[in-house]
């Protein structure tokens, strides 16, 4: 179909009038939702540009340059050069891209990083971003060492440094150009992202300016048009929930675990020294095996616990070199990982463990692993176990019945991580190797991601399957009816009482959409488009469902509990409440609170880091008493209590439900009390229906990955 336009004489502008096809630039596509069947192309001016609004923000970039070269010179005497040529550096590249912008020449360079070198470009620019990032960043860990002496000491390393960086900050704008429509789609749909810029406040100055040259869509509008803007407005109080967050945990991070835990760490290891190798040895494991069995714990910080504790204990015990300690710490924390792979297996098969894993773990998540890993060998098994956090993931392999000779084995997968992270624990305990932590720290960050990909690259090639949508639609029915108080006994789920895989089912239902998404897959232009037809088929598929839940009213369920196929228990109902903020606004009193809470917790975690900032060596080598001759350490242990305080007051609902939830599911472990009575009867394993009323014809239509296997 070739692209149509006509003039629209009200307001002398070609608008699109095209369905179905990308319009070229300057002029945008918007979607409009067809009760949820179609996508139809609607008529939109094209945007033109401004001139004062351009002018406007080139003179805040220019005052800001102008201010932070002020700053600089009056707080320093001499102010090293890379100072000055980075910002000049950053005020030059928004004047570039301003000025691509006003000609309207953004599309076409977007366009060319996008599909330079047969699409290549992308990958090639991230790739070579990646690589010569971590390259500067050693060399900057091993030149700017705040230690006595410098592990490199050469001029010339500075200047390339200086040169790295702007390097580093030209591919960084290129590749972000380069995934433009889908970092702009992720950034219109969460709040996180702008969240972030707010903090840092200069990038609150930068959001206010793209609005004010390009004003943001309507989210109002973008729901109906399915078109979005990367600066488009969110609800303040998702903001300010977000931003929330998000200062906790720097304060988490930062503060109390960067200063306050390593410093009580260390006394914490120098008093429990006299005790021996061996009993620490016990505790530690009992500490570290009680952390693995604990859900959605990361098993990461017993490695980095047991780096620190059991290097520092063998070299000052027993007087041993660094390498010799870092072995048998190492081979001690794979002893206990496999151990404890075993127990979140076993806890996984007992009944309680599965319905709590089943009505609290995401259907996505529940579905991928069954999709992927039910008949997986246990080379697969690990990789794709690096997705998920690993106790969770532990006792998932338990709930799917998965063999326990393949969980076992695929523990495999933890070795690399845990080479790192125990080395990080151990770079921390020694004084004399405590600048080699941030590398170490790297290395360990990009092992995570790269073997996370892989198992994620893994999951994606089973998010299309026939085993996956009905896998996923299952988990969905169970726990929406679940929150109501109403579970399938086992009875009830041989004989599909939720109605899901016979003729007219939920299966039937879905697949409609499914099918209908797999045929506009098959014709999308863009990646713009396919973040479009993904929020349409949101909408679409929930349609689907809850038509299908409509049909379980209250008389229907009530005969279905009287006939022995489900168990209705009052105590397990979820009011669906709002949350505490989620009505918050500036038009009631919980806008305003929300905002002084969010300031008091932003001032307080600005002053605990400020007064109680410390060198890791410091901290590593003196412990507590680092803060003894420090007398504005008070005002920050102050801010930090003030922090956590409020916190738990903002959260209180989450926090209680959460403790009470888990206190519950300890109890029912422990006591080997999981279900009784009527309840005993309730199905746990809930192996997916068959679709009976699957043709192979339809099967293959709606299944792109279909006998492909």
């Amino acid at each position: 179909m070739k692209n149509k336009y006509k003039v629209d004489e009200e307001n002398d502008e070609e608008v699109v009038a095209v369905e179905g096809i990308q319009a070229p630039e300057p002029y945008k596509k918007k979607y409009s939702f067809d009760d949820g069947q179609c996508i139809k192309s609607s008529k939109t001016v094209a945007h033109k540009p401004v001139f004062h609004r351009y002018l406007v923000v080139i003179g805040i970039i220019s005052f800001f340059f102008l201010l932070g070269i002020y700053a600089s010179v009056a707080m320093r005497e001499s102010v090293k050069f890379k100072y000055y040529s980075f910002a000049l550096w950053c005020c030059v590249g928004c004047y570039v891209l301003l000025l691509i912008d006003y000609y309207g020449h953004f599309e076409k360079f977007k366009y060319f990083l996008e599909n330079g070198f047969n699409g290549r470009l992308p990958y090639i620019l991230l790739t070579a971003d990646l690589i010569i990032s971590f390259i500067t960043f050693i060399s900057l860990q091993l030149s700017d060492s705040s230690e006595d002496v410098e592990f490199v000491q050469a001029a010339w390393v500075d200047y390339a440094e200086y040169f790295c960086a702007f390097v580093i900050g030209f591919m960084t704008v290129a590749v972000c150009i380069a995934y433009w429509d889908y970092l702009s789609f992720r950034c219109s749909q969460s709040p996180w992202v702008l969240s972030f810029f707010y903090l840092t406040i200069i990038g609150y100055v930068v959001v206010w300016c793209a609005r004010y040259v390009h004003p943001p869509v309507k989210r109002e509008d973008s729901l109906k048009t399915l078109n979005w803007s990367w600066h488009m407005h969110h609800p303040e109080n998702k903001i300010l929930e977000c931003m929330t967050r998000i200062i906790f945990l720097c304060c988490v991070f930062f503060v109390i675990m960067g200063t306050v835990l390593l410093a009580l760490f260390t006394d914490i290891t120098n008093t429990i020294s006299v005790l021996g190798i061996v009993p620490i040895i016990v505790i530690f494991s009992i500490f570290g095996l009680t952390l693995m069995i604990t859900p959605l714990a990361p098993g990461s910080v017993v490695d980095i616990c047991g780096g620190y504790v059991m290097v520092n204990l063998f070299m000052i015990e027993n007087d041993w070199s660094f390498g010799g300690a870092w072995l048998l710490a190492f081979i001690i924390m794979v002893v206990l990982h496999f151990i404890g792979s075993c127990l979140q297996w076993f806890i996984g098969r007992m009944d309680c463990a599965q319905g709590w894993m089943n009505q609290t773990f995401p259907p996505m998540m529940l579905a991928a692993s069954e999709s992927t890993l039910q008949e997986a060998g246990c080379v697969k098994v690990g990789i794709v176990g690096q997705v998920f956090m690993d106790t969770a993931n532990g006792m998932n392999q338990g709930r799917m019945n998965m063999k326990f000779c393949t969980q076992f084995w695929s523990e495999w997968s933890s070795l690399p991580n845990a080479v790192s992270l125990v080395t990080l624990g151990a770079c921390l305990s020694t004084p004399g190797k405590v600048q080699l932590v941030y590398i170490v720290g790297m290395v360990a960050g990009i092992l995570q991601v790269v073997l996370a990909s892989v198992g994620a690259k893994e999951l994606a090639s089973s998010l299309s399957t026939l085993v996956y949508i009905t896998s996923f639609e299952k988990w969905t029915m169970v726990q929406y009816m679940a929150r109501k108080g109403y579970f399938a006994t086992v009875e009830g789920w041989k004989n599909d009482v939720w109605e899901m895989g016979s003729a007219g089912g939920l299966y039937d239902e879905i697949s409609k959409g499914n099918m209908a998404k797999t045929s506009e897959q098959s014709k999308t232009l863009s990646l713009a488009q396919e973040n479009a037809l993904l929020l349409k088929y949101q909408r679409v598929m929930q349609q689907y469902r809850d038509r299908h839940f409509a049909t379980f009213d209250e008389e229907r369920l009530n005969r279905l509990v009287a006939g022995g196929l489900l168990h209705y228990d009052e105590t397990k109902v979820v009011v669906e409440d709002a949350g505490t903020w989620d009505d918050a606004s500036w038009d009631n009193w919980k806008g305003y609170l929300q905002c002084l809470m969010f300031v008091i917790m932003y001032i307080s975690y600005g002053v605990a880091y400020m007064y109680t900032a410390v060198e890791m060596q410091q901290a590593v080598s003196e412990g507590f008493a680092v803060f003894n001759d420090n007398p504005m350490a008070i005002y920050g242990f102050v801010a930090l209590t003030t922090n956590v305080v409020v916190a738990i007051i903002y959260w209180h609902a989450t926090f209680y439900g959460g403790i009470v939830d888990l206190m519950n599911l300890f109890v029912a472990v422990g006591s080997c009390k999981c279900l009784e009575g009527e309840a005993a009867d309730v199905e746990t394993e809930f192996l997916t229906i068959e679709w009976l009323s699957a043709s192979e014809e339809q099967a293959k239509e709606l299944d792109i990955s279909y006998g492909s296997e």
